[in-house]
């Protein structure tokens, strides 16, 4: 009876030795989170340059759907992991919806004074008299995004946690 629960390694490497990581998840110089972070930032900071018109959504649209591609491509293995991509994604989602009603022209940034304000178009018959500074939504798309690409940065398992975590594994 005490064989039944034993484990046997039939692989040539043990599957039961190796780190919770995913393959898909390791970092190089290339893909390392915390560049992504600065990234993010530095997207973040441009997005506010030329905004009259449809470039404010379109450059939004572009940086919400590369975090897209990267919460669709991340596959943690920790409950607590999984359920901050999920969280991230739909985030991630909604501002991709956002610039996607942009680019579509059913919201638009609009001066009025010296202000640009976002509202919805004049031909969008939905909404009307509805006006919020521009600068509310790029500061929520600042907090939001570049503060969930350092959230994954810092949720990140690190080296040093996969040798612990190899280390401490029961080899078969």
């Amino acid at each position: 009876m005490a064989t039944r629960n034993k484990k046997y390694c039939t692989f040539e490497k043990c599957p039961y030795d190796q780190p919770a990581i995913a393959d898909n998840e390791k970092t190089t110089v290339f893909n390392h989170l915390g560049a992504r972070a600065i990234y993010t930032f530095l997207a973040w900071i441009v997005l506010m340059k030329g905004v009259l018109g449809q470039s404010f959504f379109t450059g939004l649209l572009l940086l919400s759907m590369s975090l897209v591609f990267d919460y669709v491509k991340f596959s943690p293995t920790d409950g607590f992991r999984k359920k901050l991509c999920r969280v991230e994604y739909v985030i991630s989602l909604l501002w991709c919806a956002v610039g996607l009603l942009g680019l579509f022209q059913v919201i638009v940034v609009s001066k009025l004074g010296e202000t640009l304000m976002v509202t919805f178009a004049d031909d969008f018959d939905g909404v009307k008299n509805i006006y919020f500074s521009i600068r509310w939504l790029w500061g929520l798309v600042g907090i939001t995004m570049v503060g969930m690409t350092i959230v994954d940065w810092v949720a990140n398992i690190n080296q040093v946690e996969i040798q612990a975590e190899k280390s401490s594994v029961k080899s078969c």
